[in-house]
């Protein structure tokens, strides 16, 4: 699954957003993934949907970008979760945005 095909849509205006990614780390590695989560700024609402961080989990493994030595998938998924709560923690305190669900589209 590519960085395109990930959409949600911002509850206010009903814009389509695409994900914006955050650099995650880990202490033990100097690896980097990036790490999805939705904010439209003309409504200053921002979203971390845990399905889309969990889709871009399982395609860095079935991409090889992580080794066979990283922790399992949940252990993964909880510290690239921390990661983003604290960018989107900063965003709230400094820049005004409001937490909420972005809806997904339409089936």
């Amino acid at each position: 699954m590519s960085k395109d095909d990930y959409v949600l849509y911002c509850p206010k205006c009903n814009g389509e957003k695409r994900p914006d990614w955050v650099i995650g780390t880990r202490s033990y590695s100097a690896q980097r993934l990036d790490v999805p989560y939705f904010a439209c700024g003309g409504c200053r609402l921002i979203c971390i949907d845990r399905t889309v961080l969990r889709q871009a989990i399982s395609s860095w493994r079935r991409d090889g970008l992580v080794s066979k030595n990283t922790p399992s998938h949940k252990q993964l998924y909880k510290e690239m979760l921390d990661v983003v709560n604290k960018v989107v923690d900063m965003y709230c305190q400094t820049a005004g945005y409001k937490r909420c669900r972005f809806r997904k589209a339409n089936s």
